[in-house]
């Protein structure tokens, strides 16, 4: 492993922890605020959406039924983590998101390191930009260092549906990755059903006019 590249995993590790650590300093100051460490103030950009999803995991786990009245996959995979450890609590669940930060991140870098097989650029300084950034971009900040909710698996599964997106169109037994996308089109689906439909409506696009590109366009060139 060479220095570019052990720089590339101090910044995943680097920003995984500022998500924590941002975790950590918004539930607590929620905690202060008589918000059970949920959400920030409504004043400060909060909302419901921590309460709902925490509500329906508790429920879930006391009584052993599944209560998810939206049908998002985060809810009874929120519950068998529970179930798993035997206990529901919140700062517990929202650690279990920084645990998708950290594999979010990763698949940056391993998407990024699969374009770079075909495409000549420089993967490593790529990789940190790519970490820096998401490090400096407020919105995701927000978003998962400060409530509970779903959206960091959305994130998640829609990397895993990028990289192996690529892996199957670029390898050349490309097709040993398909069931692996389908799974991770499914696993996004099953967190939000349009961005898993997008998804597909994308790769379709994307074959469509490659295959409209090779066939039809490439046979008048020929003819001409």
């Amino acid at each position: 492993m060479n220095l570019k590249q052990i720089n590339v995993w101090a910044w995943w590790l680097l920003v995984g922890l500022e998500y924590f650590l941002i975790m950590t300093f918004t539930y607590h100051f929620s905690v202060s605020q008589g918000l059970e460490g949920l959400d920030l103030p409504r004043n400060l950009g909060g909302g419901k959406d921590s309460e709902f999803y925490f509500k329906n995991i508790t429920t879930s786990f006391l009584t052993g039924t599944e209560s998810n009245p939206t049908g998002t996959q985060f809810i009874p995979m929120m519950t068998a983590v529970a179930n798993y450890f035997g206990f529901v609590n919140v700062f517990f669940m929202k650690s279990i998101n920084i645990v998708g930060v950290f594999l979010l991140l990763f698949l940056m870098i391993k998407t990024l390191r699969s374009i770079g097989e075909i495409n000549d650029f420089d993967t490593d300084m790529a990789s940190m930009s790519t970490l820096v950034r998401f490090a400096l971009f407020p919105s995701s900040a927000i978003v998962i260092g400060t409530t509970l909710n779903r959206d960091i698996w959305i994130y998640t599964f829609f990397m895993f549906s990028a990289l192996f997106s690529v892996k199957l169109v670029k390898n050349k037994k490309g097709f040993l990755y398909l069931p692996l996308l389908i799974l991770a089109i499914y696993g996004l689906y099953s967190f939000r059903g349009y961005a898993g439909l997008s998804v597909v409506a994308g790769s379709l696009l994307y074959f469509i006019i490659k295959y409209t590109n090779k066939y039809l366009f490439g046979v008048k060139l020929l003819r001409v």
